[in-house]
């Protein structure tokens, strides 16, 4: 496990609202937040072959992200 590949569990929560402007035209905007609970890890590469799991894997890492949208829809 390292910071390259950071493979956790992740959990999204996210919402989103349609606004028509007219007839014709809405705007859609969304947020969505993705959070995990975080991973141990390998925080440096293994130099000899006597290093145990314990001391590799001395890193935490997390992963957040927030992602807003928006789109214009016109019917025709």
């Amino acid at each position: 496990m390292t910071p390259l590949l950071p493979d956790m569990n992740r959990y999204n929560a996210s919402v989103g609202l349609g606004i028509p402007l007219a007839r014709t035209l809405a705007l859609d905007v969304a947020y969505l937040h993705v959070f995990t609970d975080g991973r141990r890890g390998r925080i440096d590469e293994r130099t000899e072959s006597a290093q145990t799991a314990a001391e590799l894997n001395s890193g935490f890492y997390t992963l957040a992200a927030n992602v807003f949208t928006a789109s214009l829809r016109l019917h025709l």
